[in-house]
């Protein structure tokens, strides 16, 4: 069933009992406080009043001058950056020597053993200390429309985005899934708002889920296209997200389409399927991440 305006106004479980705990209404079983209370309010994160708005930013970027390009990798629902680790090796396997990659794991826990990605997840890797996700999905969505929490998501981000930014600057991003889903939100706002981190150069999505909760939730961020380039890739067996990748080619301006015979999975199951792809994500990133001849990213 397609995702509808109405279906974005459904109050996910941590938004209900944030509300609740606004009006004075306590439950004893209510999930843990940093996941459905919270203490600060970040809702200017989701918005542009009374944020100034970045001049235009023109694609494609200079070369980098004098580093590698940073790319940073985010997980998909119900997984954490050693599972991701796992399902990119044949993408980062010797990519290391040309660019500087990173894994930020999502702030929120999935506590709820009930949820279906949780139980496929610890199906396919077995129990791990712990199963995260960037922004709340609900347990009962199979097809994953619906999202929340985008505030505290974007601020918890932030603060670990700060900690990379401090080392090296963010060029690029890989998202498997709502890492997908999540690295569009980032993409969008990095363009609109001068306080927040410089824009990326691209982006890399992998079997993203339906994004109309985006436009639904974070309003702002998605009057316009993304101008920053896109590459979506699509697993042809996925039954996880169906028809979610082709919905990004209304958000973003650029777009490079691929394929690849496997199904919800950031990479293809066989070795030589896995680096085809991972060839191209890494030509689509080095034609958007540039590098001066000498130096230590630099590719002929």
């Amino acid at each position: 069933m397609a995702a509808t305006s109405e279906q974005q106004k459904i109050l996910l479980p941590s938004e209900y009992n944030k509300l609740q705990m606004e009006r004075g209404v306590r439950y004893a079983c209510a999930p843990p406080p940093e996941q459905c209370i919270q203490a600060t309010d970040y809702s200017d994160r989701i918005t542009m009043k009374n944020k100034e708005r970045r001049e235009k930013t023109e694609y494609p970027m200079p070369p980098i001058k004098g580093r590698k390009p940073h790319i940073v990798c985010l997980h998909g629902t119900a997984c954490n950056n050693n599972i991701l680790k796992t399902q990119l090796r044949e993408l980062t396997k010797g990519w290391e020597r040309k660019v500087d990659i990173s894994f930020i794991e999502g702030s929120m826990v999935i506590t709820n053993i009930f949820h279906p990605v949780y139980r496929l997840i610890k199906e396919a890797f077995g129990e791990q200390p712990m199963h995260k996700q960037y922004v709340e999905t609900s347990p009962i969505d199979r097809e994953a429309k619906l999202y929340g929490m985008f505030d505290f998501a974007l601020a918890k981000f932030d603060e670990k985005l700060m900690q990379l930014e401090n080392t090296s600057p963010i060029d690029a991003l890989v998202g498997f899934s709502q890492g997908g889903l999540f690295a569009t939100l980032l993409a969008a706002r990095n363009l609109k708002r001068k306080d927040a981190f410089v824009p990326f150069r691209c982006v890399v999505l992998l079997n993203p889920p339906n994004p109309e909760s985006l436009s639904e939730r974070v309003p702002d961020f998605f009057d316009e296209r993304i101008a920053t380039p896109a590459f979506v890739c699509k697993g042809l067996a996925d039954d996880v997200v169906p028809g979610g990748p082709e919905m990004y080619g209304d958000l973003y301006s650029s777009v490079e389409w691929e394929t690849h015979p496997g199904a919800h999975q950031p990479m293809p199951g066989e070795p030589e399927d896995a680096a085809v792809l991972a060839k191209k994500i890494q030509a689509f990133i080095a034609k958007h991440c540039p590098t001066e001849k000498g130096n230590p990213g630099y590719i002929a």
